[in-house]
């Protein structure tokens, strides 16, 4: 049971909370905090806290903040599916294993699920990218290269045995989301839905109950590793002059991530972090790249075939995602907007493109 006073907004994060709950190597005697990200996340805050020492004292000179969205809808969705309760598990047990993570100062929550603070390293000398604009094919490369370490690391192991807090991607909370889209539905109908293809919207008619079908076998699989299950261009940050032995590419927002297939991480970050023809230019480089790099790591047993197939069918859960996450999730700016649009409709195109709609229930 925690026992910390948890911050609401970032502005209220004082010196004394800071010098009581973390260690930067100085006493801290003022702090500045200032919003970033907005637009980029949807189901957190986030803020850059500037730091002034006492007098001959040293630390860094900004860390990042992250605490739960200003929205109240956002923060109950976060809560019913637990994403803040596993972002801070994972940032307490799984980070220090990474490479690709932000060295963590704190990480806390309370007992409901729904008040938490992260504080972590400041990675404002790397490089964000625009989840939007869509992924260029050398960033694309080094983002499938980190997803297969990941995936290899925990890879069917007595590593991801350990991660207890972990769910299967068949937990009840990601299952409780089918009849939760189902009477949402008619807001996806009266929306988006009007502008997918035809195909498309033969797809968003059963999608809800074949991503159930795809979550559940995904889940008996004996193939299971660690997933991201958010990794998209957003959740990236790119170190391009990262010296010898440190990540070129960070990977943050680890709320959503399950026991599950790493296929599903490799559609996702397909089906909606790059424009249409960047995808279709890039799909099998990047599946080809990624079953290498896999099977580079020790991984046996995995065909490429099955492994293509994975992909695919992992595009329905992709795609069914977006759709829930239009009707779900409020956005709070015009970013917003243009983010779950390329969600949307970049994950039912990539769907189609790869016939991915045989798997339709």
């Amino acid at each position: 049971m925690s026992t910390v006073q948890h911050p609401d907004v970032a502005t209220a994060i004082t010196p004394a909370w800071i010098n009581e709950h973390c260690r930067l190597g100085g006493t801290v005697v003022a702090v500045e905090a200032e919003t970033i990200g907005e637009g980029v996340g949807l189901m957190a805050a986030l803020a850059r806290l500037r730091l002034t020492y006492a007098d001959g004292e040293t630390g860094p000179a900004s860390v990042i903040a992250k605490l739960p969205a200003a929205i109240e809808q956002s923060r109950q969705v976060a809560t019913m599916f637990g994403f803040y309760e596993r972002e801070v598990s994972f940032y307490r047990e799984a980070a220090p294993t990474i490479d690709n993570v932000a060295n963590t100062h704190f990480a806390d929550i309370d007992d409901t699920g729904s008040s938490f603070v992260i504080v972590m390293d400041d990675l404002s000398h790397c490089r964000t990218p625009d989840q939007v604009a869509g992924c260029s094919p050398e960033d694309a490369a080094a983002i499938i290269d980190a997803a297969a370490d990941l995936h290899a690391r925990y890879w069917a192991n007595e590593a991801l045995d350990g991660l207890t807090w972990l769910p299967r991607v068949d937990n009840e909370r990601y299952i409780g989301a089918i009849p939760s889209y189902v009477g949402m539905r008619p807001a996806f109908e009266a929306g988006r839905y009007q502008q997918l293809s035809e195909v498309g919207r033969r797809v968003a008619d059963r999608i809800a109950e074949s991503s159930e079908r795809m979550m559940l076998d995904f889940a008996d699989r004996p193939e299971l590793t660690m997933a991201h299950y958010d990794l998209r261009l957003d959740n990236i940050l790119f170190h391009d002059d990262a010296p010898a032995g440190r990540p070129p590419v960070y990977i943050l927002d680890w709320q959503l991530s399950v026991k599950t297939l790493g296929a599903f991480d490799v559609a996702y970050f397909l089906g909606w972090s790059m424009t249409d023809e960047v995808r279709r230019q890039l799909t099998e480089p990047l599946m080809r790249r990624y079953h290498d790099r896999l099977t580079g790591n020790g991984v046996t047993g995995y065909s490429y075939q099955r492994f293509e197939d994975d992909v695919r069918r992992s595009m329905i859960g992709v795609a069914f995602m977006g759709a829930y996450a239009s009707v779900a999730v409020p956005v709070a700016n015009e970013r917003g907007e243009q983010l779950v649009d390329a969600y949307v409709f970049r994950s039912f195109r990539a769907l189609e493109e790869m016939d991915a709609q045989e798997f339709v229930a």
